[in-house]
């Protein structure tokens, strides 16, 4: 592998159409190429305009499993529901990656639902 980062931070930002908005999130899944990350967190818009955080890295309460040798996934189940109706968005924000090749993510997924 060979390549420079960009430096800072970097997000995924997924946006909920006006139809819609979930009203609640209860776990996201990240699959992460080799190329994967320390630090990151999840946030979602609050009611303000502001984000809000669902989960960060730092807790260590999500579960790693590796794929094939080239895939990393974390699985976060959130401890209870997580009120966000109304959000316009939620985002994957990636703080520290873990190699010196920057951070690469596969895909990643929102759990949740409408009360």
């Amino acid at each position: 592998m060979s390549g420079t980062p960009v430096p800072g931070e970097h997000w995924l930002l997924y946006e909920f159409p006006e139809s819609s908005r979930v009203a609640y999130v209860d776990g996201v899944k990240v699959k992460w190429e080799k190329a994967d990350c320390k630090e990151w967190v999840i946030e979602y818009v609050g009611g303000e305009g502001r984000w809000e955080t669902l989960y960060e890295s730092r807790e260590g309460k999500h579960v790693r499993t590796t794929l094939k040798d080239t895939v990393l996934v974390d699985e976060v189940q959130l401890e209870g529901r997580v009120d966000t109706k109304g959000t316009k968005g939620i985002r994957l924000r990636i703080i520290r990656p873990a190699t010196r090749w920057g951070t690469s993510v596969w895909n990643w997924e929102i759990w949740g639902g409408f009360k």
